[in-house]
């Protein structure tokens, strides 16, 4: 007995040494870690001061901390000259985006080195025109001058501005034999089809004097089309009046498109417009058409060839215009194979039946949508009056998955900018990282993200892994009680809050939209000055819509306003928030009352209609996820009154 005693006593001891070693192993790793943190900070500041050599000296302490890539690219970009740094650099981190940026740089230098061979070396098809002129610089100046020049000309042609380093690729096209007064005038149309009038006015100066009146006339056009009937048209040279007939009925019909297909469709024989220009215009007058919801629109389309996606959309829903289901069968049943099994089109494949009397094989489709949990699920669910269908299938990942992912040195650098609350860095280099991962990766990086509580990242990273059925990862429920006491102020489902959150922002306080639009529930300042205004309340300057509680009283506060200015309609009410209410007035009916799903359906901005459905289909959701009861989507969805019975 005491011997076992003793051996379990000695076992204990080597035990305890063991796993005291492995706690201060980690103790270390942690304190290494520390440490390192703090000594990026100092390097990043020696940096910014601009001490080169107190920089590197203190950059070589950090050679294995994740964010070392990043300082010293940051060094390198600004020392294009040293290439003796800047080669191994690109060897060793060759697999980051560091190294990536760095060599699209240090193309330039290389080029006013005139390292020709160098440039053609580390150029990669990716890179962007900058780079693709000194490639083909290159190209021409070491004895590739046709491929060089077919470059040049292809650059040429797209219309928009080139920056200054194409200006010698771009001065030897235009020396060449392959430059003429037709490539003026392709590049003058190329131009004005993007709206990029400076640049035709700047070519002006590169034609003759005829030549510049015609182009004068042609400006005039893209700003008053109506001028295509004055005397100054027939005067125009007879070869370019195709040109500017098209191009002046093209601006014309984006706003009046009922004048504009009259002229096109009483145009001279003799105007010679050719089979590409003529096809672009029937294309243009046709979407104008249905986005102005008239109803030539339909037969317009139908005459369109070659019929794109977007076209054979568009004549589903110029059919719904009109309500005419024959029709809508009948562009429905012109969808690919592919388009058609969408539930969004077996949707309108079911009301069009419906509608046309066969219930029966419309009820089978709506059962069959309304096992799921989205807009046309929900929608199908009400047609069958059923109850609605929530799959939760929390997204299950192997530990030894999510720690493989986790320890990838390209993620490490995501989780150190994070800590250092380098946001904006953090994101580029997250999505640079989800472009190398596989699908199973990619749901254990959403997962990551979700344990970093960066929720923005696990909704959207998750929705590149195509899973839709993690309801608790895809709707978070964040800032509950400030959602529930502000819904409350507002007389407003809080779901239907949640549900703006989720599409405005995905819970990232943050968010700024490229047009100005600030936190949670995306509040423009200007709005944020009149809400307060309204309120009564001081205005907190543009960064306190950041702050999580004034956006959400705003947002909701604003949301209640439009939903109480659409008469109760939580459909028109989510529309204006994303599109505006004056647009969103102009598309109600004039006469006739329309079902709130066709107009939705019939919304000309893309952007809008994909919002409305997301919006109310995430309230209902976030109605379950809140145990909440009450909210159905035919109620949100009510009928859609003419303008004249808006109070």
């Amino acid at each position: 007995m005491n011997v076992l005693c003793q051996i379990i006593k000695k076992s204990f001891i080597v035990l305890s040494i063991v796993l005291g070693g492995c706690f201060w192993s980690l103790q270390g790793v942690a304190a290494d870690l520390a440490v390192q943190r703090l000594d990026f900070l100092h390097t990043e500041h020696l940096l910014a001061a601009n001490k080169t050599d107190e920089f590197l000296e203190s950059l070589e302490k950090l050679q294995d901390y994740p964010l070392y890539p990043y300082l010293k690219s940051q060094w390198l970009m600004t020392h294009l000259d040293q290439s003796a740094q800047i080669m191994p650099f690109l060897l060793r981190f060759h697999d980051t985006r560091y190294a990536d940026q760095v060599r699209m740089a240090w193309l330039g230098a290389l080029a006013e080195q005139q390292r020709w061979q160098e440039v053609m070396t580390h150029f990669r098809e990716t890179d962007g025109i900058e780079n693709q002129c000194l490639f083909n610089q290159a190209r021409y100046l070491t004895g590739q001058k046709a491929n060089a020049l077919l470059a040049a000309k292809q650059l040429w042609l797209l219309g928009g501005d080139l920056p200054t380093r194409c200006d010698f690729l771009i001065g030897a096209f235009k020396a060449s034999e392959l430059f003429s007064k037709a490539m003026i005038w392709a590049r003058f149309d190329a131009a004005l089809q993007k709206n990029r009038v400076t640049l035709a006015q700047n070519l002006k100066g590169m034609m003759d004097l005829e030549a510049q009146g015609v182009a004068n006339f042609w400006l005039q056009l893209h700003n008053k089309p109506e001028l295509l009937q004055s005397d100054k048209f027939v005067r125009i040279p007879v070869e370019y009046q195709g040109r500017l007939f098209t191009h002046a009925l093209q601006r014309m019909a984006r706003k009046t498109p009922l004048p504009a297909m009259a002229l096109w469709d009483a145009r001279p024989a003799n105007l010679n417009i050719d089979a590409q220009r003529q096809q672009v215009f029937e294309r243009s007058l046709a979407l104008a058409l249905a986005n102005n919801k008239l109803p030539e629109a339909y037969a317009r389309l139908m005459q369109v060839s070659p019929a794109d996606e977007e076209i054979q959309e568009w004549r589903v829903r110029a059919a719904l215009i009109q309500r005419n289901w024959s029709h809508v069968a009948n562009a429905l049943a012109l969808l690919s194979g592919d388009e058609q099994a969408k539930p969004k089109w077996q949707y309108w494949q079911a009301r069009a039946k419906n509608e046309l009397g066969d219930k029966a094989a419309a009820m089978a489709i709506f059962k069959q949508l309304a096992v799921k949990s989205d807009y046309y699920g929900f929608l199908s669910a009400d047609y069958a009056e059923l109850d609605y269908t929530f799959t939760d299938n929390p997204v299950m990942i192997e530990p030894a998955l999510k720690a493989a992912v986790l320890a990838r040195d390209d993620l490490k650098i995501v989780q150190e900018l994070k800590y250092h609350q380098r946001e904006h860095e953090a994101q580029k280099q997250w999505w640079y990282v989800i472009k190398r991962l596989d699908k199973e990766q990619i749901k254990a990086a959403a997962k990551i993200a979700e344990d970093w509580r960066w929720q923005q990242m696990a909704i959207f990273t998750l929705a590149k892994a195509e899973v839709w059925d993690d309801m608790g990862l895809r709707f978070p429920i964040f800032y509950e009680q400030s959602v529930l006491d502000n819904a409350a102020e507002q007389a407003v489902d809080p779901a239907l809050i949640f549900g703006l959150i989720r599409q405005e922002s995905a819970f990232d306080q943050e968010a700024s939209s490229p047009v100005g639009a600030r936190g949670l529930m995306q509040i423009m300042p200007a709005t944020g000055v009149q809400i307060a205004r309204e309120l009564q309340e001081r205005w907190g300057a543009e960064g306190s819509l950041f702050d999580p509680e004034v956006n959400i009283k705003y947002g909701a506060f604003y949301y209640s306003k439009l939903v109480r200015q659409f008469d109760g309609h939580f459909a028109l009410a989510a529309a204006a928030y994303n599109a505006g209410p004056h647009r969103v007035k102009a598309w109600l009916p004039s006469i006739i009352g329309v079902s709130a799903d066709v107009w939705v359906e019939t919304i000309p901005f893309k952007e809008t209609r994909k919002y409305v459905a997301a919006v109310l289909s995430y309230a209902i959701i976030y109605q379950q996820r809140l145990q909440r009861t009450g909210l159905k989507m035919r109620d949100l969805m009510r009928d859609v009154l003419p303008i004249e019975k808006l109070s």
